[in-house]
């Protein structure tokens, strides 16, 4: 897996394909390195937001496209979950404290 990341990373700073990112933030989702995962396709979309060339049509890049807007849900979600049993020491924390001075 270490190879796949370091060969992602080195195109992606070659600039030659935006889909670079797209492939790293899914190498990166099976490392369980969810916020880095959610960030890379965040400017995976940026970059094909702002990218001037046309989409094509096909049915490979529609099933590309839905496969990207479910796996970012996915990790939205993981990260909501994630944020849930973090806050739970604070929780305790402060519910322990009844007096607030």
């Amino acid at each position: 897996m270490r190879c796949a990341l370091a060969a992602c990373e080195r195109l992606i700073l070659l600039e030659s394909d935006a889909k670079e990112l797209r492939d790293y933030s899914i190498l990166l989702y099976h490392c369980r390195l969810y916020e880095q995962s959610l960030q890379y396709l965040k400017f995976y979309q940026d970059s094909m937001n702002s990218s001037l060339q046309k989409h094509p049509s096909n049915s490979v890049s529609s099933l590309e496209n839905d496969a990207m807007e479910k796996l970012m849900i996915r990790l939205s979600l993981i990260l909501m979950e994630q944020g849930w049993s973090r806050s739970t020491y604070v929780r305790n924390f402060l519910g322990n404290n009844f007096e607030p001075w």
